[in-house]
């Protein structure tokens, strides 16, 4: 596996002309994180650390997605 699997990507794009705003960064952008990491043999501690770099480089859109997380959990 070298690359993530289009049946992951390709959806998003209609569901994007159809709402410019949709959410895939909760939706199908967690299944591709997982994706990868199992593609790159991440254990816990670097799956940790990529996620930390992550929030760190962009704070504000980490946020964005925490809130999004939540409220979908909480559904």
């Amino acid at each position: 596996m070298g690359a993530v699997p289009i049946k992951y990507t390709v959806p998003i794009y209609p569901k994007q002309r159809q709402n410019p705003r949709y959410d895939y960064m909760t939706n199908e952008q967690l299944e591709i994180d997982k994706l990868v990491y199992e593609m790159y043999n991440l254990n816990r501690e670097d799956i940790d650390e990529v996620e930390n770099w992550y929030f760190r480089r962009y704070p504000k859109l980490a946020g964005v997605i925490e809130e999004k997380l939540k409220r979908k959990n909480d559904d």
